[in-house]
């Protein structure tokens, strides 16, 4: 029978900081005979502890998926919606570290809805190994996207035929 750490008991019972390790840490993600968690169970746990601010976000969230890397999408976007913005850009960098690829304009967008400024977006996709060109939000004009066709001059200017005008100028 396994029986798997509530988000109620987290909430009600933090962890102390001086047991900050990286061992303890992940086993806020175990269940009681070291099954993994990796349900819902795992996200509320995550929740939890950000709320509770007893550890760094980035340590919690490297934590989580080290245990439950099944989930590790959903848990970089939980803890990109509950860390404190001050802690903002470096999780973000550790979300783009450790999730997969077709996460990552979710997390930047999420960051960005968040306040996150673009000096940080730039800096914690590059710290977490992602083109941050490939991440840019959309503009008024569009993204890199769209098969725009370019604007071609127009091909007849009437230079150098004198204007078409002919006739003489009156002096009246």
């Amino acid at each position: 029978m396994s029986t798997s750490i509530s988000a109620w008991a987290v909430e009600t019972a933090p962890l102390e900081p001086s047991v900050a390790d990286t061992l303890n840490l992940e086993r806020l993600f175990y269940a009681n005979d070291q099954e993994e968690i990796c349900t819902e169970d795992a996200i509320a746990v995550l929740t939890a502890q950000l709320k509770a601010e007893l550890f760094s976000a980035s340590d919690l969230l490297t934590a989580a998926i080290n245990v439950c890397g099944s989930l590790a999408n959903e848990l970089a976007l939980t803890a990109i919606k509950h860390s404190s913005m001050e802690e903002l850009d470096s999780v973000l960098a550790t979300a783009f570290d450790m999730a997969t690829p077709d996460a990552y304009q979710t997390l930047y967008d999420t960051a960005y809805n968040r306040g996150l400024d673009e000096a940080s977006l730039i800096t914690a996709a590059i710290l977490g190994g992602v083109d941050p060109t490939a991440l840019a939000p959309v503009t008024a004009a569009g993204d890199a996207s769209d098969n725009l066709t370019p604007l071609s001059a127009p091909t007849n200017l009437g230079v150098g035929g004198g204007g078409g005008g002919g006739g003489s100028i009156s002096a009246n």
